[in-house]
């Protein structure tokens, strides 16, 4: 025997399944929203960590290469200061060896020779304990992390998805309901 329903009943069942499917798929909707809300977040910590490790190479780079010039031209002048000096040193020997005069010059020169070899040695430690990118690798880091940014800004600032998680309220609060989160780029609308 077929049981039947009435119409008024079989609406309210099927109103009730309806209501039903649309509340199970606002929940899978907001699963969704709140899985691609972290992931965004996990995108842009590790874009935030990329991007202060090329700036610190950046940085390294910049500050070798000063403290290397400053290092190189003290090193010229120690050198030109000896050039100087090495016509003076020999004539001295040559006239008077045992004099104040030549004393001085053979101090002066010995001091000299030992500030460059100083200057050699410390530019020469700089250089292997540095072990910087050349220039073109730091570059083609920082072009290939323009390249990542861009599209993560596509993805999880500019997409519907995007507005979709800044609009409901129950998946915002789950992946932007911390302090440090609600200033992230994924939890802003611009």
């Amino acid at each position: 025997m077929m049981r039947s329903f009435s119409k008024r009943t079989e609406k309210l069942i099927n109103a009730a399944l309806l209501c039903g499917c649309v509340s199970v798929s606002g929940q899978l909707q907001a699963v969704d929203l709140v899985t691609f809300g972290q992931a965004c977040l996990k995108q842009e910590s590790y874009l935030n960590t990329l991007k202060r490790n090329i700036d610190e190479a950046d940085f390294a780079r910049h500050t070798s290469k000063d403290l290397n010039q400053g290092a190189r031209a003290n090193l010229r002048s120690y050198n030109r200061q000896l050039n100087e000096l090495e016509p003076e040193l020999q004539a001295c020997q040559k006239n008077a060896p045992n004099s104040r005069t030549c004393h001085d010059i053979r101090i002066r020169h010995n001091r000299l020779t030992e500030l460059a070899d100083r200057a050699e040695q410390r530019l020469d430690k700089q250089h292997d304990a540095l072990n910087l990118d050349p220039p073109q690798t730091l570059f083609f880091r920082q072009q290939r992390y323009h390249d990542v940014y861009d599209q993560f800004i596509a993805m999880c600032r500019d997409s519907d998805v995007h507005y979709q998680l800044i609009q409901d309220p129950n998946a915002y609060q789950q992946v932007c309901g911390s302090g440090s989160n609600k200033a992230s780029i994924t939890c802003s609308l611009f």
